[in-house]
């Protein structure tokens, strides 16, 4: 069991490290793309929001049984689309609860 727990560890630790990094790499293509003037808050709002979705999409592809590998690409992946990634997600899941919920007559 705690062999278990270990490796789950370690795994999250991963996801969040690659979530990390994803982050600045986004902040890097914007800067790139966009020319805009370098800010610490900018990078720190930006890898704060692709830890999160990174972070998710990893957790989606373990739900999926995919491969440590393709789970890490995954989460990476999903931290660069960051906020894209994310509006994305809410407008999904609220299609989702919308056609669950029951509508009165």
């Amino acid at each position: 069991m705690l062999s278990v727990l270990n490796d789950i560890g370690i795994i999250c630790a991963g996801l969040f490290a690659i979530s990390m990094w994803s982050g600045i790499v986004a902040y890097i293509i914007h800067i790139r793309e966009t020319h805009e003037q370098g800010s610490w808050i900018l990078l720190f709002s930006q890898v704060f929001v692709s830890c999160f979705t990174g972070f998710l999409g990893g957790l989606l592809a373990l739900d999926n049984n995919l491969s440590i590998p393709i789970t890490f690409s995954i989460a990476g992946i999903s931290g660069t689309l960051g906020i894209t990634l994310l509006k994305a997600l809410q407008k999904r899941l609220l299609s989702v609860i919308q056609r669950y919920t029951p509508r009165e007559s």
